[in-house]
């Protein structure tokens, strides 16, 4: 296993792009943070001189890109340990293998997530969403935190410093339906490559739903990516979403799982 540096970023783009849709994460993050960020490492797996695999580590959240199963179990378990890795994320024929190689020492939690894409080109006009202005994002934050769903996962969407400096630095994309001052529905990228992007954030307030405002807003912003050449991605474990996503186009792609581990106690607890 080796620390990865600028020096390795084009190797390791090349490797992480031939499946650019479940590297989605890895290849976003590692454009956005870079090789610099004390929150955010990357390592590559080699074998004569050729990467083989590549995970990298964002705070505890441990992504994994490993095709042909090469990392081995004493290097994983090690890398978890030593960095407390408390979430694997990781494409499922991938999860299996890694479950075989920590199930002995770990508790595992595995949240599957379906991945869908969109290929059909969006013709649709006439939207009423709109690219959100800087000024509508603290209308963002607020209708967000009434969002159920949306309780206990990542507080960054909460911030206002952090969503200005990703929409100024163009990571975040918002597109909105506002009514009286409120922000009714919303939808946005969540981690974008120069070949895809996920969407993310999508919701609509409970008074404004079944108008069609989430499917508009979704599909406005799809047709804002589709004209960048972007490929547009989501991921969901709620079947009731699903079913709206794929009424608009999207088709299923693959699963992605989210691995939360929990280091066993004692040797009795592993019998």
């Amino acid at each position: 296993m080796e620390k990865l540096t600028i020096k390795n970023q084009s190797e390791l783009l090349e490797f992480l792009n031939q499946d650019y849709i479940n590297n989605l994460f890895f290849i976003g993050d590692l454009i956005e943070f870079g090789f610099d960020d004390p929150s955010v490492k990357s390592y590559g797996f080699y074998e004569n001189n050729k990467l083989k695999a590549a995970i990298m580590l964002f705070h505890s959240t441990l992504l994994i890109s490993d095709p042909d199963n090469f990392i081995s179990k004493e290097e994983l378990i090690e890398f978890i340990k030593n960095q407390s890795v408390s979430n694997i994320i990781v494409e499922q024929e991938c999860a299996q293998h890694i479950n075989e190689l920590i199930k002995k020492d770990y508790q595992i939690e595995i949240k599957q997530e379906e991945i869908l894409v969109l290929n059909r080109p969006i013709t649709q006009e006439g939207f009423i969403s709109n690219f959100a202005n800087r000024d509508d994002l603290s209308l963002i934050i607020d209708g967000r935190k009434t969002i159920e769903e949306f309780k206990g996962v990542s507080a960054q969407g909460l911030k206002l410093d952090y969503l200005q400096r990703t929409y100024d630095t163009g990571f975040y994309v918002p597109f909105i339906i506002k009514e009286q001052n409120i922000v009714a529905s919303h939808a946005s990228v969540a981690c974008m490559t120069p070949k895809a992007a996920m969407i993310g954030g999508v919701y609509t307030l409970k008074e404004h739903r079944k108008k069609g405002y989430a499917s508009d807003c979704v599909l406005n912003l799809c047709k804002w990516l589709q004209d960048k050449h972007k490929t547009p991605v989501l991921f969901f474990d709620n079947p009731l979403a699903g079913s709206v996503y794929k009424k608009i186009g999207f088709e299923h792609f693959g699963w992605l799982n989210v691995m939360i581990l929990k280091e066993k106690g004692d040797k009795n607890e592993k019998n």
